[in-house]
């Protein structure tokens, strides 16, 4: 996995935003908050199927602190193993995956998920948990999808949903601009704060 930052974006990449980028596009929702257990092997402490969509399985893989998903069967490990860097007691996916279609087509050719950095509230004097949570890190996810791929599908863009005000449409964006061309395995992951993501134009 190959990762390019913000500021390398920012200079090698000049494409000028639009709303054109994902006119007639549309989206659908599937959630991640109702999941089923199934026998993890040795794939992960626990393994989760969640709600499919248009032909898509998705799978959770997690551990006590993070968790990460995969959809489709293909390359369900090289899937799992791709995550954003963020730093908080545990990691939270979701609820919703947000899947991204073309005008007319049934099948997605994209998604989006929200993944948070969270590290419950300690009181120290007390030496209790307040059961207030903060949020660390706030992070949206775009994936390309890749059914008939040896990788059914893969990280395109991390977009700091903390830093960029607008980050769902700037997803929107990312995905009807650069998921279809994106190669899983040999693409750069774009990693994208607010400067970036103004200088490639995702930003009215």
């Amino acid at each position: 996995m190959r990762i390019l930052s913000g500021i390398i974006v920012s200079a090698c990449l000049a494409f000028a935003g639009s709303a054109q980028d994902t006119l007639g596009d549309r989206s659908e929702l599937s959630r991640i908050d109702a999941c089923e257990d199934r026998d993890p092997g040795d794939i992960a402490p626990f393994l989760m199927e969640c709600e499919s969509h248009a032909g898509y399985r998705v799978m959770m893989a997690a551990s006590e602190h993070s968790a990460s998903l995969a959809f489709g069967d293909n390359g369900m490990i090289e899937q799992f193993g791709e995550h954003p860097q963020i730093n908080g007691l545990y990691v939270a996916l979701g609820p919703v995956i947000e899947w991204r279609h073309r005008e007319g087509e049934a099948t997605p050719y994209a998604n989006i998920v929200r993944w948070r950095a969270i590290t419950p509230v300690y009181d120290e004097a007390n030496g209790v948990m307040t059961g207030e949570e903060i949020v660390s890190q706030n992070v949206l996810v775009v994936s390309a999808l890749r059914p008939d791929g040896p990788v059914s599908a893969c990280h395109v863009a991390y977009i700091d949903a903390s830093e960029i005000s607008g980050a769902n449409e700037v997803a929107h964006r990312v995905a009807a601009r650069y998921a279809p061309g994106f190669r899983c395995g040999q693409s750069e992951i774009m990693i994208l704060d607010l400067f970036s993501a103004e200088s490639l134009g995702l930003i009215d």
